[in-house]
């Protein structure tokens, strides 16, 4: 290797890649296991640093797809990315099917409210299993007050024995202001309620996605501006691509 190469190896910035499929407005699993993170390193990465972020949309097609709604699909995960927090100007947010490259990414998992030993899922047929990223504050409590526990009293965090409150203690953990771990915070709530425990965990959840709707509504009615950043991410990412 010549040292001029070297040289461009060791300048070559670092590129962060993920990706989310067009399934609509994500779901509590998709902002906890990636989207949060996508934004927050926009904070905690160097300004050299690539932030590139695809909606992946050629995975959705390997299923029968209706054209109009795949792309009414692709737009509402575009408005929830920039609702949620990430800047087109510090990031690349592109569609990957005009570009000739393929990118895959793994997530972490968020389990269902319904079946809490399967991973939180749009596909599933009961809505009541998944808390979407713009649902109001009344569907959230809703939708956590019915998730399936157990009759054991009080609440502790065992995954195995305790597959619905260890669930619910684990979303808590990511939205708690205090940043407590799943075990902290099920001595906390060791004693109390079912109840209780679910109107915390409401509260919490309520404040983490506070002010996304919103965010989502408004942008969701600016097609225009939407369409604009369709063009930039595509001609960025084209960029980087072949570079």
């Amino acid at each position: 290797m010549s040292p001029l190469a070297g040289a461009k190896q060791i300048l070559r910035p670092r590129v962060v890649f993920s990706g989310i499929q067009p399934t609509g407005v994500p779901h509590l699993g998709n902002y906890v296991g990636a989207l949060r993170q996508w934004v927050n390193l926009q904070r905690e990465e160097k300004p050299s640093t690539k932030l590139i972020y695809s909606i992946v949309d050629l995975h959705a097609i390997t299923v029968p797809q209706k054209p109009e709604v795949l792309k009414q699909r692709k737009r509402e995960v575009l408005a929830a990315l920039l609702a949620i927090g990430l800047d087109p100007e510090r990031c690349t947010i592109f569609y990957q099917s005009p570009l000739t490259f393929l990118f895959t990414a793994p997530a972490q998992r968020i389990m269902s409210l319904t079946d809490p030993t399967s991973k939180m899922s749009k596909s599933h047929k009961a809505q009541r299993s998944r808390i979407l990223i713009t649902d109001t504050p009344e569907e959230i409590r809703s939708k956590i007050g019915s998730a399936l526990t157990d009759s054991t009293p009080g609440v502790s965090y065992d995954p195995a024995t305790r597959p619905g409150f260890s669930n619910l203690l684990e979303i808590y953990s990511v939205f708690d202001a205090e940043k407590r771990s799943p075990e902290q915070l099920a001595q906390v709530y060791a004693d109390s309620s079912p109840k209780v425990f679910k109107e915390a965990v409401s509260d919490a959840l309520i404040a983490g996605l506070h002010g996304i709707r919103d965010r989502y509504l408004d942008l969701s009615a600016n097609e225009s501006y939407l369409a604009m950043i369709e063009k930039e991410g595509a001609r960025k990412a084209q960029i980087f691509g072949v570079n």
